[in-house]
C-alpha cells in the first residue's frame, strides 16, 4: 500500500491506465457525494466487499478512499492479504480531497 497525497491524487490517478478509483464508505455516504469514476465497495460489509474484490482485476491499480482514511487503509490491507499489488490510499480520505468537512456532489 502505497499513501497518496490529496494533492498528487488526480494526476496520479489520470497517469495510470489500469486504475481504478474504489470508495470504501457506506452506500448512504456513497449517496452524498464521490469522487468521479469510482466504484463502491463498502468495507464495513464485509461479506459484500469480499465478493466484489474477488472479481476484481488483480493486475489493475487500485486507487481507495473514505470519509477520512481509516477505513480505506483497512480495504488495502485486505486487498493486499488477497494478492493485490498495487493499492494506494488516499491520505486523510474525500474530506481531505475536498479540503472541507462535507461531501459534496460532483
Amino acid at each position: 500500500m502505497e499513501h497518496i497525497e490529496a494533492t498528487d491524487w488526480k494526476d496520479r490517478i489520470e497517469n495510470d491506465g489500469s486504475a481504478i478509483i474504489v470508495d470504501t464508505r457506506t452506500h448512504r455516504e456513497w449517496n452524498k457525494g464521490a469522487i468521479k469514476n469510482s466504484v463502491l465497495l463498502d468495507v464495513l460489509n464485509p461479506y459484500s466487499f469480499m465478493n466484489q474484490a474477488q472479481n476484481l482485476d488483480k493486475g489493475k491499480s487500485y486507487y481507495l478512499y473514505c470519509q477520512t482514511g481509516v477505513r480505506s487503509v483497512q480495504a488495502c490491507m485486505i486487498l493486499e492479504n488477497m494478492g493485490f499489488k498495487k493499492t494506494y490510499n488516499l491520505r486523510g480520505g474525500i474530506v481531505r480531497y475536498h479540503g472541507r468537512l462535507t461531501t459534496p456532489e460532483i
